[in-house]
């Protein structure tokens, strides 16, 4: 009698140390026991959350395998073989391992990652995260810096947990950003306050030397076309265009505006790479309107 009582508190015992619970976002699935079809359950609902590939399901003989993201698991009673090697000492971790999905373990709990961060650009003013699964990245500014943190379990290089801070940027003079959401593509568009000191005023086709950095450049052609051009933003310069090209594109607009000028975007501008700058096809009485607009006079 006593040693039937040993034998079931062990039993007992085995049964609440392998009772795991599989954390897949707000959803959680309750496993006590490592086997086919609490394997196929998880990895159902973990590709259908974060919207993957969906898993292969099959039998032969006496096996019952799932293929998913390149490997092949195969399971026959409490035969588990991987890849075509028979595995030992199963447990749920060496079962995501072989998957390769991203986990953390805490207690009884393991935690899956539902973000995986394939590849984060930084082009200054534009960010650009491209990923798989879940968007878990909340993005605030505070202080000039950009903040981007995980509110899940996200993985980039290394495993983030929520609350975590992911990536930062530095700013001059940063005011706001612009979030765009694409199907597996954050784009974080940053607003900075550029800071020009002085206008530089010159013909089209006079030559341009030792401009300052703060300084923005105003082209004019003497013509009746009343007309403000831009040059598009190019994205060879690897983002460091786009503040030039936004600033240039607000002080057109303006102008536009006020002076009823039509504004035309051209890709081959004769103005300087590092400056932001216009060109500007009018009559010298507007000419001289636009310089005096420009200094504040």
């Amino acid at each position: 009698m006593r040693l039937h009582l040993i034998l079931m508190l062990a039993v007992a015992l085995l049964s609440i140390s392998l009772g795991v619970t599989i954390n897949i976002g707000k959803l959680s699935v309750e496993a006590t026991e490592v086997n086919y079809n609490t394997i196929v359950e998880i990895l159902q609902l973990y590709t259908s959350q974060l919207s993957l590939q969906k898993i292969s399901l099959g039998e032969v003989g006496t096996f019952k395998y799932v293929e998913w993201n390149d490997h092949l698991l195969a399971v026959s009673n409490d035969v588990f073989v991987f890849d075509g090697a028979v595995v030992k000492e199963i447990d749920f971790q060496k079962i995501f391992d072989f998957f390769e999905i991203k986990y953390l373990k805490e207690g009884d709990n393991i935690n899956l990652v539902t973000m995986y961060i394939e590849k984060l650009t930084d082009y200054s003013n534009l960010i650009q995260i491209d990923y798989l699964g879940k968007n878990n990245l909340e993005t605030f500014l505070n202080n000039n810096t950009l903040y981007i943190k995980t509110d899940g379990y996200t993985y980039m290089n290394r495993l983030y947990v929520p609350g975590e801070v992911v990536y930062t940027h530095k700013y001059e003079n940063a005011n706001s950003f612009e979030e765009n959401f694409l199907p597996n593509r954050t784009i974080i568009q940053i607003y900075t306050n550029w800071e020009v000191k002085k206008y530089v005023f010159k013909s089209l086709g006079d030559t341009i030397t030792n401009l300052d950095s703060d300084s923005f450049v105003v082209f004019y052609v003497n013509s009746t076309m009343n007309a403000v051009f831009v040059r598009n933003y190019s994205p060879d310069f690897g983002g460091s265009d786009w503040e030039r090209y936004a600033f240039s594109k607000n002080v057109a607009e303006n102008l536009a505006t006020k002076f009823k000028f039509k504004l035309f975007y051209v890709p081959f501008i004769q103005l300087p790479i590092e400056n932001p700058g216009i060109v500007i096809y009018g009559p010298e009485e507007t000419w001289e309107e636009v310089k005096k607009y420009l200094k504040g006079d």
